[in-house]
């Protein structure tokens, strides 16, 4: 599985981190941006305590961690007992954000890891960066932070941030910057990896139909968990509502194009059939009443089904598909599958 160049912020938020024992040391609970330059200051990964409770915080460097290519995890190489003595906070009481506090919690960090400081200049924030987001003081925010803050900005909307302002960014090898695809129905913060990003390829690399199908894969996933659990109808009606647009929305758009190549046209038949599959068992539950005994079972089975079909997309029929369609390609069959999202659910009657 390869390791993807871009993950957008809401992705990585709640992944797992383990070492290389596979022991769990946590999740990432968010991001830390230099607001100067766009580069990740530091990853704050949650550990210890139960149902979120006593968790303990910890500032880790960027480069500290890797992602698994083999699973969602992400991979810190310390021993549990050096995390728990690692420069850390109470989640109720994050470190300061302006020049000096920032300054001096990056420090800690990066020496407690071995690794080297990045630059940190007093008055990093220019005027340009202040004015266009409100701002008095941090040199830092977390992902979320920043994304409200480009949101709430009256002077301009997300939506209308040029490449140009944004490339700036990528001086520090990894960036975070507010996503600036109109069509995209909200702002989103990505990562980019080193020498991943030019010019040319930025609008596309935020608008490939890949991110856009796995974060679908993620929340109907997430929704069949709660339907389960609670034995919801209208949860179900919600996993019928996002995979009829998402399955159909694949049918129409991505798989036509992939199942004319060699690389890719096997997986595209066998994701066409897995799709029918899934099609007939929605149909099935939605004849049903959820007080049938039958129900569940059956629900359990969809997702299954479910679940092995998206692992398959990602795994093989992404990596894949990367190989035989370009990034201009991709970009445009999500904009295009964006398109055929909003006109199949007013067809429907569906917002």
């Amino acid at each position: 599985m390869a390791v993807p160049e871009v993950l957008s912020a809401t992705t990585i938020e709640g992944d797992k981190v383990v070492n290389e024992k596979g022991e769990d040391l946590g999740n990432i609970k968010d991001i830390m941006i230099n607001l100067e330059d766009g580069s990740v200051s530091y990853v704050v990964l949650s550990f210890g305590g139960f149902l979120g409770l006593g968790d303990k915080y910890f500032g880790v460097p960027w480069k500290a961690i890797h992602k698994d290519p083999g699973s969602h995890n992400f991979i810190l190489n310390v021993e549990k007992e050096r995390l728990e003595n690692a420069p850390g906070f109470d989640k109720d009481r994050w470190p300061g954000t302006t020049d000096e506090a920032h300054r001096e919690y990056v420090t800690s960090i990066y020496d407690y890891y071995g690794y080297e400081q990045p630059m940190i200049r007093r008055g990093t924030v220019n005027e340009e960066t202040r004015a266009r987001t409100h701002l008095e003081e941090p040199v830092v925010m977390s992902g979320n932070e920043y994304e409200e803050t480009w949101k709430r900005s009256e002077k301009r909307e997300p939506a209308t941030m040029g490449a140009e302002e944004t490339m700036a960014a990528s001086r520090q090898g990894e960036i975070i910057g507010a996503d600036t695809t109109a069509g995209m129905a909200s702002s989103r913060t990505t990562v980019v990896k080193e020498g991943s990003m030019t010019r040319e390829s930025y609008p596309n690399t935020h608008r490939e139909i890949y991110q856009i199908l796995k974060d679908e894969h993620d929340k109907v996933l997430s929704l069949f968990d709660e339907a389960i659990r609670n034995g919801s109808r209208d949860t179900f009606m919600q996993i019928k509502d996002e995979l009829d647009t998402h399955l159909n929305g694949e049918e129409e758009l991505l798989y036509p194009v992939l199942k004319k190549e060699n690389r890719t046209h096997d997986i595209t038949m066998e994701g066409y059939q897995e799709h029918h599959v899934a099609k007939v068992l929605l149909s099935e539950l939605d004849s049903m009443s959820e007080k049938d005994e039958m129900w569940t079972s059956k629900l359990k089975v969809l997702r299954e089904n479910v679940k092995h079909h998206v692992e398959e997309e990602e795994k093989e029929m992404f990596p894949a598909s990367r190989k035989v369609l370009s990034e201009q390609k991709a970009g445009e069959l999500a904009e295009q599958y964006l398109a055929f999202k909003d006109k199949y659910r007013a067809a429907h009657g569906r917002r």
